[in-house]
């Protein structure tokens, strides 16, 4: 009889100690996989990415969020994990928002940007095009074991995000494109302590939208790549020009830069919609031979003459 009673004693204690085992290990690190596109492929694909020539400045502007999950991490880290993948790829400038003249969140009109007004004031900064991000959706599945002391359990959280990209100088959109990924978590949970919570977890949602908006970094860059660079004289002080664009861009000493001067605004005759800049008239060339602040070139002349402030400047 006391053999009998110590067994059940021992099959309880050991039941315990599992159950307790069992779930510290998998309630706190639920395992956890995410789709399309695999982080490997991505970096092999961002890694062939950086292009000829300067670098590209733009602006990614703060994410709008139009999902029902309102937590205001949601759009920053969105927002975050692409600038660092747009910066993996090694072909762009991101100019800090905080760098702007004018508070952005002025120009946010419903679920989207003015970019009319938005261009005006990055192309005077010397950036070829503008970042829009948006949470459009984010859905969460939970599905399990209904009876048993221990449960299995399952969550699957889709992520639906979308991304434009405008031409700073022209304001036409030049990306416009929507992405899905899931994430997926499976865990174990005693019967006391389920929870119908799981699919809802910041962590599950966040990887989620970490994929989706990775999944747009390859389109924006090829994107980017249609826009010319372009930088500006920032000062002509005696013989030295000083241009906008420097060691960061990626100009190099001894690149010849050719100037124009700004092309003239032109526009739809019918609909009065603005088209772009027409081409400016040729002023000559400059020789960078070092570098100033943060980001930008000293020149002095190659050829030509007459250069001023706010002239466009491209490589020769």
């Amino acid at each position: 009889m006391v053999s009998h009673r110590l067994g059940r004693v021992l099959f309880a204690s050991l039941l315990g100690a599992c159950v307790i085992s069992f779930t510290a290990g998998c309630v706190t690190s639920p395992q956890r996989t995410t789709e399309e596109p695999e982080t490997q492929d991505l970096l092999k694909k961002l890694s062939k990415l950086r292009g000829q020539g300067p670098r590209k400045r733009i602006l990614v502007l703060p994410f709008i969020n139009l999902s029902s999950e309102k937590s205001i991490r949601v759009a920053k880290n969105s927002r975050d994990a692409l600038v660092k993948g747009l910066k993996l790829t090694d072909n762009f400038v991101i100019v800090d928002n905080n760098d702007i003249s004018k508070d952005i969140g002025r120009f946010v009109k419903g679920d989207q940007y003015e970019i009319e007004e938005i261009g005006k004031i990055a192309s005077e900064m010397g950036v070829v095009a503008i970042v829009e991000g948006r949470v459009l959706e984010i859905k969460a599945k939970r599905s399990g074991d209904d009876i048993g002391l221990i449960r299995s359990v399952s969550a699957e959280v889709n992520a639906t995000v979308g991304v434009r990209v405008y031409s700073a100088q022209s304001k036409k959109e030049i990306l416009n494109e929507v992405r899905s990924a899931s994430s997926e978590a499976k865990t174990h949970r005693v019967l006391s302590e389920a929870r119908e919570s799981l699919a809802a977890d910041p962590e599950l949602t966040e990887e989620a939208l970490l994929s989706a908006f990775k999944g747009m970094i390859l389109p924006i860059t090829k994107s980017v790549d249609k826009v010319s660079w372009g930088g500006k004289i920032a000062a002509v002080i005696e013989n030295r020009v000083y241009v906008n664009a420097g060691r960061i861009t990626g100009l190099q000493i001894g690149d010849i830069l050719r100037v124009s001067e700004e092309g003239n605004s032109i526009y739809d005759p019918d609909t009065g919609a603005f088209i772009g800049k027409g081409p400016g008239h040729m002023k000559g060339t400059l020789e960078v031979v070092s570098y100033f602040g943060k980001d930008g070139a000293i020149a002095v002349v190659h050829s030509g003459s007459g250069f001023r402030e706010n002239d466009i400047v491209e490589l020769y």
